[in-house]
């Protein structure tokens, strides 16, 4: 059946790990997503916009993922980066539809190249 939804990170759940810990942070996405472009285009920032290392594993049969932080997450906020190139295995990316008319200005959102997703650990 022809994939008409692209993937949309404004309704991604999230399990907020506990501070102090290495639980990962998981994202449910609520669709299929492309594996390799999951697991490079996202990225997890500080309040302060430093890089918080660690790692990403693809879970649900690519619908969702784990952030694993290399160290223990403190208290504070935090942001998911997500570039708009992530897509699903249709092609559909987070700015448009795979198979639309790039001629024509209604089919490409005027978005951002990054979106990003905020949420706080107490």
């Amino acid at each position: 059946e022809r994939d008409t939804v692209a993937p949309n990170p404004d309704i991604w759940g999230l399990r907020i790990p506990a501070k102090y810990t290495k639980e990962p942070l998981a994202v449910h996405t609520n669709e299929l997503l492309d594996y390799m472009l999951l697991l490079n285009s996202i990225t997890v920032m500080d309040s302060v916009g430093n890089l918080v290392h660690g790692e990403i594993i693809s879970t649900n049969q690519e619908r969702g993922f784990l952030f694993t932080p290399e160290k223990p997450w403190k208290t504070g906020t935090y942001i998911l980066q997500v570039e708009s190139r992530l897509a699903d295995p249709s092609g559909n990316n987070l700015d448009r539809l795979f198979d639309v008319d790039l001629q024509s200005r209604k089919s490409v959102k005027s978005s951002p190249a990054i979106y990003n997703k905020t949420w706080r650990i107490d």
